[in-house]
């Protein structure tokens, strides 16, 4: 197994793990006492937190080395979960929020760019295997959280009280893929290490007008703030709005440990099969084709998902159906958006473009906090359509955008 396999199965698989928690987190928060609300709170500092570390975060991995960037990324993963385990202490709370934002700013570019790296060495001149390792990264990420989720509802479910012992268990998995990940060698290690502060600030402004002044990075920053945007629905809302469909189904789903399990090993699979099937299926297809039918399937899906359906069998099939869409969509964007970037600044480029995607997460979440309830989530779940018909306009743009021979030269000035 080369390097860039093994980069992307140990990062694919750390994120898999992470996942452990994921199928009961806010369960977790609402059963220690916190409202929906809250949950909105926290999520806005971890928003404004990566909002103010991205660009930061992108130096350190340009400046001094992607893998010690990726290797911070990790350290600040597991004590993000050490303190999200206090809850609900509230200060402990908002301090796990803010490494996990420095975690997620830390490997946020610097796993692209690393891997960009690896694959340009291993492979000279075939710029297609970016996309190949990109989704194969996904995929296996995908296929990981497909098993943790489950498995970690079902400790909750078949261990009562037992919340807390998951994510121990993800701290430990975490441990075991910092160890193997230490073995993977860096290519191309920066030359400058030590960078003085008018230089960083003038580096800094640099990275967010090479996405404001081209035509490419402000068409990307819209799409990937509209998606952002619906994530925080979608992403850490959909838990509740199950929980509350729920009410009234057969007895099999009134544990809401195994309902949670059983919709998130669902979109899992879902969002795992839609990438593999991109990887060997559609490989020879447009990506932004792809895109635009995997969001006009969103919007249909969406359409129904929030309408009264007989089953919540039908419900999860739906979300799934959302979930792998957009995903998808997501990551093929992202891909082509690399491809017009020069490998020595994409940590940068990248760090920045998440950093501005912050400022509609924030957008959101206030309005959430003040505003969402469980008799409101239906009608935020809708309002997701709305992104998604923007996303599809946006992203025929970028598809003429990316035909341009000279989007290298663009960004780069």
């Amino acid at each position: 197994m080369n390097n860039s396999h093994k980069l992307s199965y140990v990062y694919g698989l750390f994120n898999g793990l992470r996942m452990l928690p994921g199928a009961i987190n806010i369960i977790f928060l609402t059963t220690t006492g916190i409202s929906l609300q809250e949950v909105a709170i926290l999520q806005f500092i971890f928003s404004f937190c990566v909002f103010i570390l991205e660009i930061p975060t992108g130096l350190i991995s340009d400046y001094i080395g992607r893998k010690i960037s990726v290797i911070l990324g990790f350290v600040a993963m597991f004590f993000y979960f050490y303190f999200f385990i206090k809850t609900p202490n509230l200060y402990y709370l908002y301090s796990s929020q803010i490494l996990y934002a420095f975690g997620i700013s830390c490997l946020s570019g610097s796993v692209e760019g690393w891997l960009v790296d690896i694959i340009k060495t291993e492979y000279p001149n075939q710029l297609d295997k970016i996309d190949y390792f990109n989704q194969l990264k996904n995929e296996i990420n995908y296929w990981g959280t497909m098993i943790a989720g489950p498995a970690g509802s079902l400790i909750a479910f078949y261990f009562k009280n037992s919340y807390r012992f998951v994510y121990f268990l993800c701290m430990l998995g975490i441990l075991i893929f910092l160890f193997f990940l230490l073995k993977i060698p860096e290519f191309n290690k920066p030359k400058n290490k030590y960078i003085k502060v008018n230089a960083y600030l003038k580096i800094t402004l640099k990275d967010i007008l090479i996405v404001l002044k081209s035509k490419e990075g402000r068409e990307y920053l819209f799409i990937q703030g509209a998606l952002v945007g619906t994530y925080q629905i979608i992403f850490f809302y959909w838990q509740p709005y199950f929980n509350n469909l729920n009410k009234g189904e057969n007895l099999f789903f009134m544990n809401k440990e195994l309902l949670m399990g059983i919709v998130f090993f669902s979109y899992s699979f879902t969002r795992a099969l839609f990438i593999k099937i991109s990887r060997t299926k559609l490989k020879n297809i447009n990506p932004f084709l792809v895109s635009i039918y995997c969001l006009s399937l969103s919007i249909i899906s969406m359409f129904f998902f929030t309408s009264s359906l007989n089953g919540i069998y039908l419900y999860i099939i739906l979300f799934s159906i959302i979930q792998g869409a957009i995903s998808l969509t997501s990551i093929l964007i992202e891909s082509q958006f690399i491809k017009m970037i020069p490998s020595d600044i994409i940590p940068s480029v990248l760090s920045a473009i998440n950093a501005l995607t912050r400022i509609f997460a924030m957008i959101v979440l206030l309005f959430l906090s003040k505003t969402i309830t469980d008799q409101t989530l239906q009608l935020f779940f809708k309002g997701t359509t709305l992104a998604y018909l923007f996303v599809i306009i946006k992203t025929l743009s970028l598809k003429k955008l990316s035909a341009n021979n000279n989007i290298k030269k663009e960004i780069i000035l």
